[in-house]
Parts: C-alpha cells; structure tokens; sequence
C-alpha cells in the first residue's frame, strides 16, 4: 500500500514513520517509549505486543504447534521450524542455504553491535568459556569474582551430578538453571553475579539445552537449591553494590568476534 494512504505519522522526534491505524500507531510508539503492557503472570517477562506475549506462554505451557514434515520434530514457532529446516533438511551447497546463513550472520553481527543486551550475554558466555577452556589462566581473574569459585571447585561442581555427565563430555552442555536471556546484564553486577554464579550453573545433555531455550518455571527456580542459594547471595550483593550502576562484566572476554561459544546455546 502506498504511504500516501498511511495517515497516521510518529510524532516522535526525527521519527518517519507512518502508520495505517491509530491502534498500530499506538504499538509502534512503544519502541520508543519503551512501554511493554503484556505481562505474564507466570514468570513475569512483559512484550511491547500481546501476539510475543502469546508465543512467550507456549515456553510454560509445552504447547509446540508446528511440526517438521521430514523428521516430526516440534516447536512452538513457526520461525523456529524455518530455521531447522533449512539448518537440518536444506543442501549445504545450495544457493538458498547460503543466502540464508550469510544473512543470519549480517544480522547477528549487526545486533553484535547495536544491542548491548546481546552483546553483554555473548561476551558472558565467552568469557565462561575460555575460564574452563584455560583452567582459569591468568586473565580469567573478573570471570573468577562472576562465578565466585575457582576454576577446580567449578568442575568439581559442574561433575558432581546424578547422570555421570562430565565437563568436556561430548554432547554435554554447560546449561544456566536459569537462562542468562531472562537476566537484563546490562543494567548492573547483581544481575551479571546472578547469571554467572557456580549455583546457576550444570551439565545438560545439548538437545536438551536446546529444546530448553529460555524457558524456566520462576517459582520453581526459586524453590530450588540454586533459586535459593542465588536469593542468600543476592543480600550480599546488595550491600556490596549500593548503586547497581552498570558495569563490564566482561572483562575476560577482550574480543568482539561473534565466534559461537562451544558450550552453550544462547539461552
């Protein structure tokens, strides 16, 4: 449709947009306001839209619509279900698969770049990575504070689990109880120290971590062991961080490549 029938314009400094409903007028100025008034009650992550917020309930509720046709796998948006078949059923060499990833890597490296969430939770994940990758070397001293254990005492903990799973273990990940995506990084260090402490941290078998996502039951990370490990040191936290200003929390992960961690999806 051309503009000229988009009447209703952004009255947002330097701002052209123009819109063809006051309704759709009203969801676009919340990328500038900020404004999220979906909440879920379950967890309490709010969207600027209500359709996010109906996609958000299917990570509690299970629900996984839409199914591949070569393998049966399942998941809850169609998005996901174009990405696995192009990254699990599409020719390698083909003009289309690589079309595909060279534009998935423009825009995981533009939002690299702009997005200072994900650039935060990229270099977290790295910066864990090389602590166990280096046996906590000499430059992994601010990840150390983070996780708030040595490297040994971190792979001591990290082996001591129920199903024999082992740092290293092929097919194994290194899985965040809670996701480090429902943590804002870059708001402060009681958030970063939440995120990368040794209680928030176990071995997951990879398609399982996968499957996981972002998904977490909040009321049952709180009653665990490490729900309420983390709530004892957040008190320390507090007193420590009078400010909660925001800070590098990654100071061990110097670089800027968007290198994919080996240990983890970016959950």
């Amino acid at each position: 449709m051309p503009s000229r029938f988009k009447k209703h314009k952004c009255t947002h400094e330097k701002c052209e947009v123009l819109c063809w409903t006051p309704s759709t007028l009203a969801t676009h100025m919340r990328t500038h306001t900020g404004a999220k008034p979906y909440a879920c009650e379950t967890c309490g992550n709010a969207f600027s839209v209500s359709h996010n917020l109906a996609m958000h309930m299917r990570t509690h509720s299970g629900e996984k619509p839409y199914a591949c046709e070569k393998c049966g796998k399942a998941f809850s948006r169609s998005y996901s279900l174009k990405q696995h078949v192009m990254y699990n059923h599409t020719d390698k060499d083909s003009c289309e698969y690589k079309e595909c990833t060279g534009e998935k890597n423009a825009r995981l490296r533009e939002k690299y770049s702009t997005h200072a969430e994900y650039k935060t939770a990229h270099k977290s994940r790295n910066a864990l990575r090389r602590f166990l990758k280096t046996k906590g070397g000499k430059k992994a001293g601010h990840t150390e504070v983070l996780v708030g254990c040595t490297w040994k005492e971190l792979v001591a903990h990290l082996n001591d689990n129920p199903y024999g799973f082992y740092v290293g273990q092929p097919g194994v990940h290194i899985d965040h109880i809670r996701p480090i995506a429902s943590f804002s990084l870059s708001n402060g260090p009681i958030a970063q120290h939440e995120a990368m402490n040794w209680n928030n941290l176990q071995l997951m078998w990879g398609t399982d971590n996968i499957s996981k996502g972002s998904r977490y039951n909040a009321e049952e990370y709180e009653n665990s062991d490490a729900g309420k490990a983390i709530a004892k040191l957040r008190l320390v936290w507090e007193k420590q961080f009078k400010t909660n200003e925001a800070t590098d929390c990654n100071e061990d992960s110097d670089d800027d490549d968007m290198g994919e961690s080996d240990y983890e999806d970016e959950n």
